[in-house]
C-alpha cells in the first residue's frame, strides 16, 4: 500500500522527477536473480506471519484479549534477548565468509565458536533473569 501511495506521487506529475510507466521494462534476467535471492526470505516472513495469525486466533478463542496481551508482552521481552544474538550472527557472517574464502578455516571456525558462546551467554543470562523475575 505504501509503495502504491509513493508511486502515485510521481505518476500525478507533482514531482520534479518525470516517471512514465511506458518506459518501465522488465529485465527477465534481473528478475530471476532477484527472485532467486529473495524468495527464501519472503517465504520465511510469510510463514512467520501465518504462525502469528494462527497463534493470535487461538489465543483469542481460548484465552481472550488478556491472553493476546500476555503473549505480546512475552514476545517483546524475548526480543530483548533475541536481537543481540541476531546482531552477533549477522556481524559474524562477513568475518566467516572472508576467512572461509581466504581458506583460513581455523579463523572462520574460531569466529563461529565465539559467536555461539556469546549468543549462548546472552540466552542463559536472559533465562536466568526471566526465571528470577
Amino acid at each position: 500500500i505504501t509503495a502504491m501511495w509513493g508511486l502515485s506521487y510521481y505518476l500525478r506529475k507533482k514531482s520534479n522527477l518525470e516517471f512514465k510507466l511506458s518506459t518501465v521494462r522488465l529485465n527477465k534476467n534481473a528478475a530471476k536473480s532477484i527472485l532467486a535471492i529473495g524468495i527464501s526470505p519472503f517465504a520465511i516472513q510469510l510463514a512467520a506471519s501465518l504462525v502469528q495469525v494462527i497463534s493470535n486466533q487461538s489465543l483469542k478463542t481460548y484465552g481472550g484479549d488478556l491472553a493476546i496481551g500476555a503473549m505480546a508482552t512475552i514476545s517483546s521481552i524475548s526480543m530483548i534477548f533475541l536481537m543481540p544474538s541476531f546482531g552477533i550472527s549477522q556481524g559474524m557472517q562477513p568475518i566467516v565468509g572472508f576467512n572461509y574464502g581466504a581458506k583460513k578455516y581455523d579463523r572462520a571456525k574460531k569466529a563461529l565458536q565465539i559467536c555461539l558462546i556469546a549468543s549462548t551467554c546472552i540466552f542463559v543470562i536472559g533465562a536466568m533473569i526471566i526465571n528470577i523475575a
